[in-house]
């Protein structure tokens, strides 16, 4: 499996979420299950992957959200095209309106973190992953809606 597969998704409008972390619903990406083989690469390849999100970003559409595999997160470069996706990303969200609370309509900061010395780097945070929307931290605390 590397992605190859993931090209019908060219310039989709209508995806709203897509879930690289290879793991499952509500599984923690941190844990290694088997240590010994946690150094490889995982079967889905960044490079081919990177330019099918491209298409994705630049159209109109419905993606709100993207997580991605710990080891593509772990090779941490301001130089790297991950790191150059994860700028573009964000600035669609931002161009899109899509960091602003739903509650108290506050724009937030970036969502998917770029400081490539936090734990949380290449994390898109602040979406809550039942209705898509964008929560700033003073609100995803009494999140009851």
């Amino acid at each position: 499996m590397s992605g190859a597969g993931l090209e019908p998704l060219r310039g989709s409008e209508i995806i709203e979420i897509i879930d690289f972390t290879l793991v499952g619903a509500k599984a923690d990406q941190y844990l290694h299950p088997d240590p010994p083989r946690a150094h490889l690469d995982p079967p889905i390849s960044c490079e081919r992957i990177l330019p099918i999100l491209d298409t994705i970003i630049i159209v109109e559409g419905a993606l709100k959200h993207l997580q991605f595999p710990l080891h593509w997160r772990n090779y941490r470069s301001e130089h790297s095209d991950f790191y150059q996706f994860l700028q573009r990303f964000n600035r669609m969200l931002d161009d899109r309106g899509l960091n602003r609370c739903f509650k108290c309509n506050e724009i937030g900061e970036p969502q998917v973190e770029l400081n490539i010395s936090r734990h949380d780097y290449g994390i898109q945070c602040g979406t809550c992953l039942v209705c898509l929307k964008h929560h700033c931290d003073g609100c995803s605390d009494n999140n009851d809606d």
